[in-house]
This record gives C-alpha cells, sequence and structure tokens, in this order.
C-alpha cells in the first residue's frame, strides 16, 4: 500500500471514529428515549407515528436529488451551486409540505386511522419550514470537520430528547412524539446558520449541471425510500397499528449498532474516496480497506444483538413489547448483511457511476418488495420476517457482483481483509449461544445477569478470535492494523502529554 494511502486509510480511521462517535451518541441517546417512552406509551402511538413518517419519507425521497452528494463529490463546488442546491430544497419543501396536506383525509381513510391526518398536517407544516435548512452544513463532511458534525448532531438531539420526555409525561400520547420531532426540526434549522458561514440566496443558475449528476440519484433515492418503506406499508395494510408499532420499535433497536456504524463509516469514507477518484489503485485500496473496517466493527455488533433479543426487549421495553423478540432476532442480522449494500453507495457515487447505482436500487426494489409481499401472503409475519433476510442476502450478492465487474473490488482481496471478522463473528455467536443456554438451564433467569454476562463474553471471544487470526495469518494489512496503529498512537500521545 502506497503511503498515500496508507495516510488516507489512517484518515479514514480517524474520521471513520469521529462519525462513530457521533451516531452512537444519537442512538445512545435515541435508545433511552425508546426505552423511557415505551413505559408511557403503548405500541399503537408507535404505528400511528410510523404510517405517518412513512408517507412522509416516501414524498421526500420521491423529490430528493441527491444534491448534497454532488457537493461533496465536486470539489470545485461554487457559491451559485451551493445557492443552487439551497433553492431546490426550499422548492421541496414546500412541494412536500403540500402533498402531504393533500393526503391527509385520503391516508387517514385508507389506513382506517383518523388520528392520521392531525398527525399528517403537522408534518406538512414542518417539512416547509425545514426547507430553509442551511445547505453549507455539508462543509462539515467534505472537509472532514466531523467534529463539528458531532456538536450539530448532539445539540439538536438533546434538546428533542428532553421535549419529547417532557411532552410524553404530561401528554402520554402520540403527540409527544410530533412535538419532539419539531423541536429537533427548529433546533436543527437554527444550528445550521448559526454553525456554517455559508448564506445562502435564492439562485437557480446550476440546476442543469446538478441534474445531469442528480438524475440517476433521483431513480436511486426514489427506488430506496420504496424499498425501505415497503416493510411498514405491507405490515400496516395487512397487519394492524399494533404490529406496525412493535416492528418499527424492533427495526430502530436491532439495526442501531450496524446501521449507525456502517453510515458512520460510509460518512466518512465518501470525502476519502472523492479524494481518489482519478487514482484508480488507491481507490480501490481505500474501499476494500473500508469495507473490512464496517465488517470488523459492525458485524459483531449486530450478531449480539440478535442473541440479546429476549433480554433487551425485557430489560429495556418491558413485558408487553415481548412480541418485538422474533423481529429483533432476525432484523439485527439484516442490519449487519446490509454492510456492503449501503457502503456501496459512496463507491459508486465518487467513481462516476452514478447510473449503476441507479439500476442496482431498482433491482433491490423489485427483489425485496416481491419476496416481502411472497412472503407475508403465503407464511403470515414469520414468512415476512425471514423474506426480508433471504432479500438482503440475494441483494448483496447482486451488488458485489456488479461492484467486481465494474472494476471498483476484487473478490480475493475483499476476502483478505474479511475473513476474520467473519470466523470471529460466527465463533462469538455459537459460543455466546452455548453460554446462554448453560446460564439459563443451570444458573439464573435472570435477564440483566444473562445480558452483562453475555456482553462480556462476546467482547472477550471475538477479540481474542480476531486478534488471534490476524497473528496466525502473519498480521497481514487489514482493520486490525488501523486498530492497533490507532492505539499505539493514543499510547505515545498519552506518554508524552504524561512526561
Amino acid at each position: 500500500m502506497s503511503d498515500d494511502n496508507s495516510n488516507a486509510g489512517k484518515t479514514l480511521f480517524i474520521n471513520s471514529l469521529w462519525a462513530i462517535f457521533t451516531r452512537v451518541a444519537m442512538r445512545f441517546l435515541g435508545a433511552i428515549s425508546i426505552v423511557i417512552l415505551a413505559r408511557i406509551l403503548v405500541p399503537e402511538d408507535y404505528g400511528l407515528i410510523a404510517l405517518a413518517m412513512m408517507i412522509m419519507t416516501v414524498l421526500e425521497t420521491m423529490t430528493a436529488m441527491g444534491l448534497e452528494a454532488a457537493l461533496v463529490a465536486d470539489q470545485k463546488a461554487t457559491k451559485d451551486h451551493y445557492n443552487t442546491v439551497w433553492t431546490l430544497h426550499v422548492i421541496q419543501g414546500l412541494v412536500i409540505g403540500l402533498a402531504l396536506a393533500a393526503l391527509a383525509v385520503p391516508s387517514a381513510n385508507y389506513f382506517d386511522e383518523p388520528e392520521l391526518e392531525m398527525v399528517l398536517y403537522s408534518y406538512a407544516a414542518l417539512t416547509v419550514v425545514y426547507g430553509f435548512f442551511n445547505v453549507g452544513i455539508v462543509d462539515f463532511r467534505k472537509k472532514l470537520r466531523f467534529e463539528l458534525e458531532f456538536k450539530f448532531l448532539l445539540y439538536s438531539k438533546l434538546i428533542s430528547f428532553f421535549v419529547t420526555i417532557a411532552a410524553a409525561i404530561i401528554l402520554k400520547s402520540y403527540w409527544a412524539l410530533i412535538i419532539g420531532v419539531t423541536a429537533n426540526y427548529f433546533v436543527k434549522l437554527v444550528l445550521s446558520y448559526t454553525m456554517s458561514p455559508f448564506r445562502p440566496k435564492f439562485c437557480l443558475k446550476k440546476w442543469r449541471e446538478l441534474f445531469n449528476f442528480s438524475k440517476w440519484m433521483i431513480v436511486h433515492t426514489v427506488s430506496s425510500s420504496i424499498t425501505w418503506e415497503a416493510d411498514s406499508f405491507l405490515v400496516a395494510r395487512l397487519a394492524n397499528t399494533q404490529t406496525l408499532g412493535v416492528f418499527s420499535i424492533a427495526d430502530e433497536l436491532a439495526q442501531t449498532p450496524t446501521v449507525e456504524l456502517g453510515t458512520s463509516v460510509s460518512r466518512a469514507m465518501s470525502p476519502s474516496l472523492a479524494k481518489l477518484n482519478d487514482n484508480e489503485e488507491n481507490f480501490k485500496a481505500l474501499y476494500h480497506l473500508s469495507l473490512g473496517m464496517l465488517l470488523f466493527v459492525a458485524a459483531p455488533a449486530g450478531v449480539g444483538i440478535s442473541v440479546l433479543a429476549q433480554e433487551f426487549t425485557a430489560i429495556l421495553l418491558g413485558e408487553k413489547w415481548q412480541d418485538a423478540v422474533p423481529f429483533i432476532e432476525i432484523l439485527a442480522l439484516v442490519g449487519v448483511l446490509s454492510l456492503f449494500p449501503s457502503s456501496s453507495i459512496s463507491a459508486l457515487v465518487n467513481s462516476g457511476r452514478v447510473k449503476v447505482l441507479a439500476c442496482l436500487s431498482v433491482v433491490r426494489l423489485f427483489v425485496r418488495t416481491s419476496l416481502l409481499f411472497a412472503g407475508f401472503y403465503y407464511f403470515g409475519i414469520n414468512g415476512f420476517l425471514w423474506a426480508t433476510l433471504i432479500s438482503i442476502i440475494l441483494y448483496s450478492l447482486i451488488s458485489l457482483s456488479a461492484q467486481r465487474h465494474y472494476g471498483l473490488i476484487s473478490f480475493k482481496k475483499l476476502f483478505s481483509m474479511c475473513w476474520r471478522s467473519l470466523v470471529a463473528t460466527a465463533f462469538m455467536y455459537f459460543f455466546l449461544k452455548a453460554i446462554q443456554n448453560f446460564l439459563y438451564t443451570n444458573v439464573t433467569h435472570n435477564e440483566w445477569i444473562v445480558s452483562g454476562v453475555i456482553v462480556v463474553a462476546g467482547i472477550m471471544s471475538y477479540g481474542t478470535c480476531i486478534l488471534t487470526l490476524w497473528s496466525l495469518s502473519g498480521k497481514g494489512h487489514g482493520p486490525e492494523n488501523e486498530f492497533m496503529n490507532y492505539i499505539k498512537s493514543k499510547r505515545k500521545s498519552y506518554s508524552t502529554g504524561s512526561g
């Protein structure tokens, strides 16, 4: 690996840590919020809000153009580019707001949920206001200032956290969730102008140039939106709001570790790959390392959540949420398998293959929705859950094959980066299941004790296994190197500071 690419790998690792720290902090607050709110609200409340969010998300992504990705990828973007993106966001907010208001009554009638009407009117107003969000903060990622992004997200999350909890205690209804979202939107809107020096103006000078990049991103975002909201739609239509509420909470808890870690590395990876898009060898090397880092960190976290589904549900949510256990067990594994497809977005965008990304997204839409519908139709909710797992396995294979075809990855090099993490994760899974069975059979049924033992055993077994495999394989280049080098640099820095 060249010195330049080694430095890029080091930069990626440090930026990934910042991004991971940011996402983990946000999700930690979100998890605490869920634990508290789950004791106050009922599944039907979450189901109602999930319905509204599903409709809003579909409208947002159907009108989204991936313009922030264009700004990050274009190292020569001017103020006119930024102003054009901001203006298009304002227009998008107005369009979505009007659409939500127009769909309020029909949606309430279609899902037979009268309360949905006022919820959608509320989100319509929020969307219009949030359209004036300052696009200048995209520079936090573009210029690798992830510490600023951390502060931006932390401040808004903290305020919305306390507002939501207070509203839930007072109102004891789904309106607490809406009030929390409102607080989050308004704080982000204000911070976007106080933390960024950029001051947007109405401008459409660069819309043609941006559209040339974003036309395929539109296909990608629309397809992805329908793909990910299809599960909520099917559950809402074929089951009920209580099942949808259980599903939404299970999905939140199950996929948080892997999705957030994967998103963090992907966000850190995008600007790094953008700087290497004219150097194919270094681009591929950094991408392989990024995928290895994803699996190294996120795979054991996701599998650990799957093993502890029953304990986490009992401890965090309570008895009334026990139906979430099978959801969490499978969705946590889905999150692990989603790592490769999600990371491909940055690689395809920054290598100039946005059209390929769009085509893959359409393929994913048909594969996932077909399997989900068939699974639900023939086998009910259990068939639906297994269909989510099978669909992500199929799409991951398709996505990796396409990337290999276009020269973005080498299966041999990718395997050399990831095999130790895969083996260590599999070993950890079977080891933890054995310990879990032994504890319940011979020691205790206390979920707190079992969870504590499993978490410690998971960290020890995974860490020992992967470091042993790394040593036996000659300490070849991979995520383990970056991790150990980071630890050494921190020790050296601490020793120097102490001296």
